[in-house]
């Protein structure tokens, strides 16, 4: 989704990527994302100054994160896009047996473990 302003009171637009092959969906939403990701230049300083949106590579990682880690018997990942920024939803909290300690170590064990090696071994992540 993506929202005027900064709140989800209105709604601009609406993209479903689902019902299709996980890779593929990943790809276009990776495209959307990189389109998304304007260049605002300062051409008022020598050299200009490029920036970004965002840092692109970390928000394709909380993307693949919300991917892997999500409870698809809930509901897929949502993506919202602010004026002021973005928000990735996974559902699902802590994967069975996982302590909340665990999770602030940074101790890794993904609820969907088939899914993280496919996505390993094609490279994405």
């Amino acid at each position: 989704m993506k929202f005027q302003g900064e709140n989800k009171a209105s709604i601009s637009e609406r993209s479903d990527y689902g019902y299709g092959c996980i890779l593929t969906t990943y790809g276009k939403i990776k495209n959307r994302l990189q389109a998304e990701n304007i260049c605002i230049s300062d051409t008022t300083v020598r050299p200009r100054k490029d920036t970004y949106l965002f840092d692109f590579d970390c928000v394709n990682e909380a993307i693949l994160n919300a991917l892997v880690h999500n409870d698809w018997t809930i509901t897929e990942p949502q993506i919202s896009m602010f004026h002021n920024g973005l928000e990735i939803v996974s559902h699902g909290g802590l994967a069975s047996g996982m302590t909340k300690e665990q999770f602030f170590d940074g101790i890794s064990k993904p609820r969907n473990a088939t899914l993280m090696r496919i996505f390993l071994n094609m490279g994405t992540y």
